[in-house]
């Protein structure tokens, strides 16, 4: 799993091939079932909600058993099948096991049975707001041995090759730029019923990716973009703090109020800045209020980003005006203007 992130956005790609075709250390079924993306503003497990999950389009076929040993009329005994399984299984082209609910089940040959989803059946692939295939073009399953693949149809993204035929991604937008996302990708199968063991899903932690939806240094630097700033003009009563824009630390956790105030957390955001730098801040009549020294390493998310708290180089609040700002580099200089109004 991967995460590149661009400006508001963040795009998670990843390569199922290893989930979706190893076998289950107790049944010895391959019993993947699907994908779910995550993201949160901190690394605790609770903080993390689902974007969107994929699932395969599969259902779970209930048979009626007064007489159950564990007192349960309906029961479950067999893995998922797939709609082409049970139009086989019927021999009926048109099948739809959705018509067969609890309320309204099926009789066949001397069987009472009802259907249900296994999962939500989120099945299709690259409309909105769905995981999309890298690949589309692709639609062979590579098989399982190495030596028989394709070299054209291999990615090399994750250290070693694997089919593209398993690459997905999920774009995720309007996202502030300046601020710090956790973002991963869990995996789940459909259980074992005969072992009476539900649904089993990775741990969103396991492979959680720590990001800002920002240009990273490599694109800033390439594509010599031009620094920006927000929010500008900046406004003492916008509730940027209640917006997510402040209160926020160097790890993406939020700051209580009750740790420190709401002036105490103000910030103008610079970005796309190269990984070291000097940030200086001037008044109109040309005095220097504040100069930032930004010296980052490269790999760090927060390589190209920087903020400036209002506090002069005298330990002062700012009072409303305009400003000029000059980043300077061993590349370039740059200048823009600033307003602020308390």
């Amino acid at each position: 799993m991967k995460l590149i992130p661009g400006i508001g956005k963040l795009t998670v790609r990843w390569n199922g091939y290893y989930s979706e075709n190893t076998r289950d250390l107790f049944s010895n079924l391959i019993d993947f079932e699907g994908y779910r993306v995550y993201i949160a503003r901190d690394d605790r497990r609770s903080s993390f909600s689902v974007l969107t999950s994929h699932d395969r389009e599969n259902y779970n076929r209930y048979r009626y058993e007064p007489n159950s040993p564990n007192g349960t009329i309906w029961v479950l005994e067999e893995i998922p099948f797939t709609i082409d399984s049970l139009r086989a299984l019927f021999n009926d082209a048109n099948f739809d096991p959705n018509d067969y609910t609890i309320r309204r089940p099926l009789i066949f040959q001397g069987e009472t049975y009802y259907f249900s989803p296994e999962d939500i059946n989120a099945a299709s692939l690259g409309g909105p707001n769905e995981i999309r295939k890298v690949y589309p073009q692709i639609t062979t399953h590579p098989g399982t041995d190495p030596t028989q693949w394709d070299s054209s149809e291999v990615s090399y993204d994750y250290g070693e090759p694997l089919p593209k035929y398993f690459e997905y991604e999920f774009e995720i937008e309007n996202l502030l730029p300046t601020v710090p996302y956790f973002v991963s990708v869990t995996a789940f199968d459909f259980g074992s019923p005969i072992a009476g063991l539900p649904a089993l899903e990775t741990d969103p932690i396991n492979n959680t990716i720590f990001e800002y939806p920002n240009l990273s240094v490599d694109s800033v630097l390439a594509g010599d973009l031009d620094v920006y700033i927000y929010p500008n003009p900046y406004l003492g009563d916008a509730s940027y703090r209640d917006r997510g824009f402040e209160g926020i630390n160097d790890l993406g956790h939020r700051v209580s109020r009750g740790d420190r105030a709401d002036n105490r957390m103000y910030r103008i955001h610079f970005a796309n800045l190269p990984p070291k730098c000097t940030i200086k801040i001037y008044s109109l009549d040309g005095d220097l209020i504040r100069e930032l020294s930004h010296d980052v390493d490269p790999s760090s998310p927060s390589a190209s980003l920087d903020t400036w708290d209002l506090i002069s180089r005298n330990t002062q609040s700012v009072v409303s005006g305009l400003y000029y700002w000059i980043v300077e580099s061993s590349e370039r200089i740059q200048m823009g203007k600033l307003a602020i109004i308390k």
